[in-house]
């Protein structure tokens, strides 16, 4: 069963899955930051998708979710989201991630199954992390990460291969 506490703030269309554990002041599906230039002003873009979060997912103290414009945002099962993380619209997030205090991803994110993303790093909009990739903290990812590799540093670079079981 997922119990929500009092000031958690839950959007609409979000559907969270079984046995979930959402902390303090989390909130799900408010709506992105979305804009286009109509000739002498920005205008805003609705988003009306939602947000999915899948069974057994964990997520951190002041963390927020935005729902998507294009697509449902998404949180795969046994993904394990620390505190004050912030995913933006459109981000599908595989199965049994970690995503470590402080990391941002920019919409329209990919992540695949297994990834870790390290303390604060940061994941530019419209980009894919590979299944099994860790990301280091700190890092500011620029390009798509292939599966399997670990990336550091600003801008983020391949550093090795991920070890099998390597975790942070």
């Amino acid at each position: 069963m997922t119990r929500l506490p009092e000031s958690v703030s839950v959007g609409r269309d979000v559907r969270i899955g079984a046995y979930c554990r959402i902390g303090e002041g989390v909130r799900l599906g408010d709506p992105g930051f979305g804009y286009e230039w109509a000739g002498d002003r920005w205008r805003y873009r609705d988003h009306p998708w939602g947000v999915r979060i899948g069974d057994r997912v964990d997520i951190g103290v002041n963390t927020v979710i935005n729902r998507g414009r294009w697509r449902h945002t998404m949180i795969g099962a046994g993904t394990k989201i620390d505190a004050c993380v912030f995913v933006a619209h459109n981000v599908h997030v595989g199965a049994h991630c970690l995503l470590v205090a402080h990391s941002k991803f920019g919409g329209s994110v990919t992540i695949g199954d297994h990834a870790i993303v390290g303390l604060g790093a940061t994941v530019n909009p419209h980009l894919t992390i590979g299944e099994r990739a860790l990301i280091g903290a700190g890092a500011v990812v620029t390009k798509n990460v292939p599966a399997g590799e670990v990336w550091a540093g600003v801008p983020a670079r391949k550093v090795r291969d991920r070890e099998e079981g390597e975790t942070i």
